[in-house]
């Protein structure tokens, strides 16, 4: 398998989550209370917007945060910083990097509550202060010899031939990263149950345009079982892999949605179905709900079998017709 992760993925795989959203937006019926991002737009509901409420605003304010507001000119001043071969895909992800604003912007409330940051200093020493103030919580974190120990034994067929040894400092930092990130999701958690956030509706709706608007998210909404293969042409195991594909598409036509996805022409696909690894396929039930993925190579039957699987639920889990 060939790894795709950069630094700008890590930025976004900290927030995305494709798996739990449907690509068809729901309907608001007339009169009920305002509805969340994640119930009318699920593929915007990234981060901290999954729970926002859709608002009417002004066209020039995307989201507010208690009282402060949240402006286009702000985020698109923010995709102009970036280099030149990330700016489409950040235009073409403003949810993921208007969550990523919404919770930083929340850390440095937590910071000046706790007296870590006055109200006047500037952007360096704001984020100095939420970096350290993040950094003194996950420092609690702690991996243990015998957590190592039981995540060897756990995932050794997955490790091959490496011996313990060899294998205990990856292991190690691999558990205590993942510690870290539960700590810091509890903490992130604990201080935004009070702050309330909430989202320019017409933006979501205009975003949800933008995110949907590709192969994968369309075949979600056919009514069809869907398989999503992610890979590239430099990637050797996914050229070895193009035929069984291609014969796939041609004869499932009928019955299964086969996309291929090449994750260079497609980098924010990829990004949005957190693509770590090539080739990994995904697979989707009839309902546009993933149900099962894999990384690496696939033969032809694996996948028909799994296919096969995915219908036979979908025909369990149908109400009877009488």
């Amino acid at each position: 398998m060939k790894s795709v992760v950069s630094l700008v993925v890590v930025l976004f795989l900290a927030l995305m989550s494709a798996a739990s959203f449907a690509a068809e937006p729901a309907q608001q019926p007339q009169g009920e209370k305002p509805r969340t991002v994640e119930e009318v737009y699920p593929a915007v509901a990234v981060g901290l917007l999954r729970d926002a409420e859709l608002k009417e605003m002004k066209p020039e304010i995307i989201a507010t945060i208690n009282d402060f507001h949240l402006t286009r000119d702000y985020i698109e001043s923010k995709i102009g910083d970036v280099p030149d071969e990330d700016k489409q895909l950040f235009e073409k992800n403003q949810p993921f990097l208007v969550a990523q604003f919404v919770q930083s912007h929340i850390l440095l409330m937590e910071a000046r509550r706790e007296g870590l940051v006055k109200e006047k200093a500037d952007e360096k020493a704001q984020n100095e202060a939420i970096q350290k103030m993040v950094q003194d919580k996950v420092g609690e974190a702690e991996v243990t010899d015998d957590d190592v120990q039981q995540a060897y034994e756990k995932y050794k067929d997955q490790l091959g031939d490496t011996k313990f040894e060899d294998a205990k400092p990856l292991i190690r930092q691999a558990l205590l990263q993942q510690k870290q990130q539960e700590i810091f999701m509890k903490f992130m958690n604990d201080i935004s149950k009070d702050v309330k956030v909430a989202v320019n509706k017409d933006w979501a709706q205009q975003q949800n345009t933008i995110l949907t608007n590709n192969p994968v998210d369309k075949a979600r909404q056919s009514g069809k079982v869907t398989m999503a293969e992610f890979g590239a042409e430099w990637c050797p195991p996914c050229r070895e892999m193009a035929p069984v594909i291609k014969q796939l598409k041609d004869e499932l036509k009928d019955n299964v949605n086969i996309i291929p996805v090449d994750v260079d022409k497609e980098k924010a696909l990829a990004m949005r179905y957190s693509v770590r690894n090539l080739p990994t396929q995904v697979y989707f039930n009839a309902k546009g709900e993933e149900v099962s993925r894999h990384e690496g190579m696939c033969s032809k039957e694996d996948i028909l079998k799994k296919l096969d699987e995915i219908k036979a639920g979908d025909k369990a889990s149908a109400p009877d017709k009488k």
